[in-house]
């Protein structure tokens, strides 16, 4: 196996397993990451909901998932796969291509725009 594959492996594992542990310390402790923006602002950010909704999708409740962040419930698959794809090409020293670049663009632009109607009520 190259060193790029093992590199891009040991990233997904160590993600998976990070996930893993902050599920159990929510779970059974009252700690969780706060918001930074949420507890300055009082508004959400495009990332509020994220730890409930990854909760709500371990125990496939997937409606619950997807009222914790609409975004983010489809978003994140192809994150994390961008995640994994751009640890790939820095491990094997090439550059990300243009296609990549622009999905990155694009979702922090998509990013924005959802967190200005999900507050919209609110402002």
């Amino acid at each position: 196996m190259s060193k790029p594959a093992k590199d891009t492996i040991i990233t997904a594992v160590s993600i998976i397993t990070l996930g893993v542990i902050y599920y159990f310390i929510v779970k059974y402790t009252s700690f969780g990451i706060p918001c930074l923006f949420h507890e300055i602002t009082g508004l959400k950010c495009p990332g509020c909901g994220l730890s409930h909704m990854f909760i709500d999708l371990f125990h496939l409740r997937f409606k619950e998932a997807f009222n914790d962040n609409q975004l983010m419930f489809f978003l994140w698959p192809f994150t994390f796969g961008e995640i994994l794809y751009i640890r790939y090409l820095t491990s094997a020293g090439r550059d990300l291509p243009r296609l990549n670049k622009l999905f990155l663009y694009s979702a922090v632009g998509i990013a924005m725009i959802y967190c200005i109607i999900r507050n919209a009520e609110l402002l």
